[in-house]
């Protein structure tokens, strides 16, 4: 479960109650598939495509996100849910708004919302967020969640976000920050280096970052910023999560950023600290809140 400990965030101007402000998550979780996830835009070639809707279904069982409510959407609203995985938050915009869209760019995952229990409620359309099929002003409002960090061009698929949603809609996304990742361990410049190869896995590992400057040069108005620090206290709930451990520190052997007698003493390392309770593995997610500004602003 998630369990709120403590705050983080970064306001620019007043606006809508944020519910994730003074707040970040200490996550527990079971296992789940092991995967790349850094290879979220290649899902249908994978070996096992379905691997990943079910890491993705098992990580987000715990519910939509509550920065869902930013959107200040109502029972008429027209919303799209951009890279809307294996359908957690497009549920929620559904349940509040009635008049859902979700666009995902892989098959494996909009076949796992369309074959669900709930698949008849929302239209689903497999799509690139660099060219979304939508005519300009479409939706009142816009959501994306780790997206961007996988897409081939984040401005671009900002820019068409802003085209899409007409003036005066509201939009929030959420990014992660790969850079951000810290673990305990008692050889940390093994880890450096798995992470440094685990950040070139992704499209655009520091987009959380970017998050301002892109949004603001798709001529979004910015409304609000705030961060979100992750924190793993459990090495399997870690690796679980898809951290720099596991299938990271295969990867990282196999292209010889590091030994594999680096690779063994990081991991005893790990199950050390795991052992005696001092494992830790934290990062930061980038999340944003913004308008599409009328003609007149």
């Amino acid at each position: 479960m998630l369990t709120e400990v403590c705050a983080a965030r970064n306001r620019r101007k007043p606006e809508r109650m944020n519910p994730n402000r003074n707040r970040f998550f200490v996550v527990d979780t079971e296992r789940a598939p092991l995967i790349d996830v850094g290879r979220f835009d290649r899902v249908d070639g994978a070996r096992s495509p379905g691997a990943y809707a079910e890491w993705m279904a098992h990580q987000r069982r715990h519910g939509p996100d509550g920065a869902i409510e930013l959107l200040g959407l109502t029972n008429t609203s027209r919303v799209l849910d951009l890279g809307c995985g294996t359908g957690t938050d497009l549920a929620r915009l559904v349940e509040i708004s009635g008049q859902a869209v979700g666009v995902d760019l892989s098959f494996t995952m909009v076949d796992s919302i369309r074959q669900g229990p709930r698949g008849g409620e929302a239209g689903v359309v497999n799509a690139d967020g660099v060219g979304l099929p939508f005519r300009d002003d479409s939706f009142d409002a816009c959501w994306a969640r780790a997206v961007l960090v996988h897409t081939t061009d984040p401005g671009q698929a900002l820019h068409e976000i802003a085209r899409v949603t007409r003036p005066g809609g509201r939009v929030v996304f959420s990014e992660p920050d790969h850079g951000s990742h810290v673990v305990a361990c008692s050889c940390p410049d093994v880890f450096e280096r798995i992470k440094a190869h685990r950040q070139q896995r992704f499209r655009h590992p520091f987009v959380g970052r970017a998050l301002a400057s892109l949004a603001s040069s798709a001529g979004l108005e910015i409304v609000d910023t705030w961060l979100t620090p992750i924190l793993y206290r459990s090495s399997t709930k870690a690796m679980s999560a898809g951290g720099p451990f596991g299938v990271a520190v295969e990867a990282a052997v196999a292209e010889r950023a590091i030994s594999a007698d680096e690779a063994g003493r990081y991991e005893s390392s790990l199950a050390e600290h795991d052992a005696a309770g001092a494992f830790f593995f934290a990062g930061l997610a980038v999340s944003l809140s913004a308008v599409v500004p009328s003609a007149s602003d």
